[in-house]
């Protein structure tokens, strides 16, 4: 028997009032209601089950409706969107559609204005992890070099960089020169701040983007250890060795005297100047 997993069969959510519920996805959005049953948990409330005209699974969304049930409140790391594909040449239609049924939406947006879909973190801290103090850096928090210097002065031995770096076919990036980009980032800051930094980014196609992959692993010294091929997805293992960074910075005490002081000045007039 393969264990492999194919995808995402359906997705569940809770809602409000059941008959506007089944009016916006029908009606508005043009689901075919799939199935409609009852929670086993509590007979009482029903579960819809949305999908495509064929019931596809992995187009399935299914909603326990709760009309009286208290409002509920985001909790970490909880998913609060859920999106569906379309065709790019239907954004037309859809906005047009979503216009004339009243529903408030904004976009579509186009490549490399997540700013529209997400709010940037207000605050940059390392945390303490069992391979010592660490940092993320979300793709292109990466860079901005002031981050990953706050972030080693901030005790981070090892830099987490995970990355959605894509290629748009029709715009002639070479990927090869992308990567080399990437790859000259990552080794000077694993270099010049003397860390660990493991870069972990997305793989595969998605509506005319690629996302090229080729994570991988950078000593304190900028050396690859460990990187997964381009284009393929893969596991890619690598030992690190937490006491490689102790040596590094006695051989080369680069951040042996930071000019913290200088750069909050500086900053803050530049923020002044921009205000």
């Amino acid at each position: 028997m393969s264990k492999e997993i194919l995808g995402i069969h359906h997705v569940t959510a809770i809602a409000g009032d059941p008959q506007r519920n089944v009016d916006f996805y029908t009606g508005v959005l043009g689901l075919r209601l799939v199935k409609l049953t009852v929670n086993y948990d509590d007979p009482q409330t029903y579960h819809f089950y949305y999908g495509d005209a064929h019931g596809t699974p992995g187009t399935i969304l299914t909603f326990f409706p709760w009309p009286r049930a208290k409002k509920g409140r985001q909790g970490h790391g909880q998913v609060t969107v859920t999106a569906f594909s379309v065709p790019e040449p239907s954004l037309d239609f859809w906005a047009k559609r979503l216009s004339e049924q009243g529903v408030e939406f904004e976009g579509p947006y186009g490549r490399f204005e997540e700013h529209k879909h997400f709010s940037p973190g207000p605050a940059l801290r390392a945390f303490d992890t069992r391979l010592g103090r660490t940092a993320v850096l979300i793709c292109n928090d990466a860079w901005q070099a002031p981050l990953a210097y706050v972030a080693a002065h901030d005790g981070a031995r090892l830099l987490i960089v995970p990355a959605a770096s894509s290629l748009e076919s029709a715009d002639g990036t070479d990927p090869a020169e992308l990567e080399r980009d990437w790859g000259d980032l990552l080794r000077f800051h694993a270099r010049f701040l003397q860390a660990w930094v493991v870069f972990v980014n997305r793989v595969g196609d998605e509506a005319g983007v690629t996302f090229w992959g080729g994570s991988r692993v950078i000593d304190p010294w900028g050396r690859v250890v460990a990187q997964a091929p381009r284009g393929e997805e893969a596991l890619v293992y690598a030992d690190l060795d937490v006491s490689a960074v102790r040596r590094r910075r006695r051989e080369l005490p680069l951040l042996k005297e930071p000019r913290l002081g200088l750069i909050r000045r500086e900053i803050d007039r530049l923020i002044d100047a921009d205000a």
